[in-house]
């Protein structure tokens, strides 16, 4: 991308009105006005550039098979299941761009989903379902970017049968 700066500044501006009829101080204005449109353009180029940076997502791998993969993701497993976590860099345009140096994982309610990495450190970890129903954010984060899902907790098949009496009337 080639920037370049404007051909007239404030000061070389000032200097050519004065001294000139209205029409030809209008026409410098409007010279100066479509130099200005130009460089607005170009800041928005580098704009648009510096936008296709990094983002970082998390793919969920589910009990399943399926896998889910966005910034902010949204899983349900039941209360005696595990799901697959990987941290993923990626470009503007989803394109992976490696592993991070290191990552952090961490659960919202720990006491709801546990959330323990494969390798200390390292782009990939494991989310078990360990108490009462409900929903955990779990958060990763490395070289400066995060992602997140949402895990919701819900009940298993049933294993068990039982019958309740209720009181005798007479």
């Amino acid at each position: 991308m080639e920037v370049r700066a404007p051909v007239f500044s404030h000061r070389l501006a000032r200097m050519f009105i004065f001294g000139r009829s209205a029409l030809q101080a209008l026409a410098l204005l409007r010279g100066i006005m479509a130099q200005l449109h130009e460089v607005g353009g170009l800041l928005v180029e580098i704009r648009d550039e510096l936008l296709v940076q990094s983002n970082a997502v998390l793919k969920v791998t589910l009990p399943n098979g399926g896998v889910l993969e966005g910034d902010h993701v949204m899983a349900q497993i039941s209360d005696v299941q595990t799901v697959g976590l990987k941290f993923v860099e990626q470009d503007g345009k989803g394109n992976p761009v490696g592993a991070p140096a290191s990552v952090s994982f961490s659960s919202s309610n720990p006491l709801v989903v546990s959330v323990s990495q494969v390798t200390p450190g390292g782009p990939d970890a494991v989310a078990t379902a360990v108490g009462p129903l409900g929903t955990a954010t779990v958060t990763a984060s490395g070289d400066g970017l995060t992602a997140v899902v949402d895990i919701t907790v819900v009940a298993s098949a049933a294993t068990s049968a039982t019958i309740e009496v209720g009181t005798p009337t007479p």
